[in-house]
């Protein structure tokens, strides 16, 4: 938690050197004041000495899609982009971009290696938002669509992805707006975290034929990570993998699981008696996954 409340005041310097006014941006300690998604009209109660200041949305916008650019992020919205609705997906890639530079040896001093380690490691990825939408079908509010958007069929239904978009040599994941625009930001962070690590957990795509479908169950060991799933912080994937029922119905609980994993590690979000063995064995993975070994 103390990690992502770094995160907020690093993200509002961003906005706030972009749009240079102050703004009013949801708390990322969960349930809070709904998210605005304009500012009120004219200028804002915010005044620096005597002089009241006016927030520039579209400037602010701007400023967390340059700063997405960095890690090979790009953004598709229907209708204007929101900064609301980008925040949560700025704060998660700043935190596995974190994370991320943290397992070097040595921290890189330029500010821009961390999101290049991000690019690197996860592969270009496009994120397309419907801001109207709660859900994308009445139960998602998310789907990863895999490389170029193919490897999920449900993405090329126009019901669920009506753009029918799809990047050549990227990622896709559809969001529903309302759910990145949640009052509780934590859980739109949440979400999208989990939804990032999927990139891990498909195969294939920037990596050989083959390659790059990471299994921290195959790397743990079934019975250390089923007996330490309450360690983590992240449960988006939880309905698939916490009962035997629901691994027995769930063909790919073992995806949904290490997306757990590897969110919960990105965001510093492990808790419980276990929580530091369970970190542990997450520094491992990653650095495995981050090689690239057939371990795991």
């Amino acid at each position: 938690m103390r990690r992502l409340l770094r995160l907020v005041t690093s993200l509002i310097a961003t906005l706030l050197a972009s749009t240079a006014c102050a703004a009013d941006f949801p708390s990322i300690g969960g349930a809070t004041a709904p998210a605005k998604s304009t500012p009120p009209a004219g200028a804002l109660d915010v005044a620096v000495g005597a002089t009241p200041i006016e927030f520039d949305e579209a400037a602010a916008a701007q400023g967390l899609l340059d700063e997405l650019a960095l890690a090979g992020v790009t953004i598709e919205m229907d209708g204007p982009l929101s900064s609301v609705a980008l925040t949560p997906i700025a704060l998660t890639v700043r935190a596995y971009a974190d994370r991320l530079a943290a397992l070097r040896d040595t921290p890189p001093s330029d500010s821009a290696l961390p999101y290049a380690t991000f690019q690197a490691l996860f592969g270009p990825t496009v994120i397309h938002i419907y801001p109207d939408r709660h859900t994308l079908d009445g139960t998602l509010h998310a789907m990863h669509c895999g490389w170029a958007g193919l490897q999920e069929r449900g993405c090329q239904l126009s019901t669920l992805h009506p753009a029918q978009t799809f990047p050549q040599d990227a990622w896709l994941i559809v969001f529903a707006g309302e759910a990145l625009a949640s009052p509780d930001t934590l859980w739109s962070v949440h979400l999208v975290a989990h939804e990032l690590a999927h990139s891990l957990t498909w195969g294939e795509g920037p990596y050989a034929a083959g390659e790059g479908a990471f299994d921290y169950v195959f790397y743990a060991g079934q019975p250390f990570v089923m007996t330490h799933t309450e360690a983590f912080g992240v449960r988006m994937g939880a309905y698939a993998y916490e009962t035997e029922v629901a691994r027995a119905n769930h063909r790919f609980w073992r995806q949904e699981l290490t997306a757990d994993a590897i969110a919960s590690w990105a965001l510093d979000a492990l808790q419980g008696p276990h929580a530091e063995s369970v970190r542990g064995y997450l520094d491992d993975f990653l650095q495995c996954v981050t090689q690239n070994r057939p371990d795991c």
